[in-house]
């Protein structure tokens, strides 16, 4: 007669199954976690180009309007 399984204990084809949807998860998660530091990163870096940019114009802003006050009046400044 054939033995009987115990029903009450998963079979090492479950367990190794369910560890590896539990990996796969934890996988996943990673993924997500990795992908989202990503996009921080790129939006800090998109912000901080941003800024840079925005002083350069006003740097030449600044310099064009010094020249034309120069042009105005040379012994004023």
């Amino acid at each position: 007669m054939a033995k009987k399984e115990n029903k009450s204990t998963p079979s090492k084809d479950f367990l190794e199954r369910k560890e590896l949807i539990d990996l796969d998860l934890r996988n996943l998660q990673e993924k997500h976690k990795l992908k989202m530091k990503e996009l921080e990163f790129m939006r800090e870096s998109d912000r901080l180009h941003h800024e840079r940019e925005l002083e350069r114009g006003r740097i030449k802003t600044a310099e064009i309007r010094k020249t034309i006050m120069r042009k105005q009046d040379p012994y004023k400044f």
